[in-house]
């Protein structure tokens, strides 16, 4: 009898699962909506592309996988960063970008500041690329060569320094 039983649930199994798994995939995508929605609020991006809308520009230099912290959330190995001859392009990678507001902002190497530089002199030791946008507030670090690169474009493009 338990045999009849297991094989009875089996069956009523393919007609239940398609409904489940569709609600399954419809609460994922919600999920990942809003999570992407606070995540770009609360690190700026929302902030940074009503300010600074995406560009079309020839990038000379693009890291798709940098390390960074933007406003208060760390993005390690999920940041893009571009350099372009005009501004820097900046936002998390693709998974972590809103779906609401999907471009790449493009800051003008005129309104960014680096606040410290990744090498002081005498130290030893590599840190990470600090910078700011001081008309909005934003601070944000980038690590590795992408913060070195941008802090070459920023230095040849004649942008501001406090390091």
């Amino acid at each position: 009898m338990p045999f009849v039983l297991a094989v009875a649930a089996a069956a009523d199994v393919p007609d239940t699962l398609p409904v489940s798994l569709g609600r399954i995939v419809l609460h994922v995508a919600a999920a990942w909506v809003l999570l992407t929605a606070l995540l770009g609020a609360i690190s700026g991006h929302m902030k940074l592309l009503k300010a600074h809308p995406p560009i079309d520009e020839a990038v000379t230099q693009t890291f798709s996988l940098a390390a960074g912290i933007v406003g208060r959330l760390p993005f390690t190995g999920a940041l893009h960063v571009g350099i372009g001859r005009r501004a820097l392009h900046i936002a998390p990678a693709w998974p972590f970008r809103p779906p609401t507001h999907w471009g790449i902002p493009c800051v003008p190497w005129t309104e960014l500041r680096c606040t410290a530089s990744q090498l002081q002199p005498g130290e030893r030791v590599s840190r990470w690329s600090s910078f700011e946008i001081p008309r909005m507030g934003v601070r944000f670090e980038v690590g590795g060569k992408a913060g070195r690169a941008i802090e070459a474009a920023l230095a040849a493009a004649g942008g501001a320094s406090r390091a």
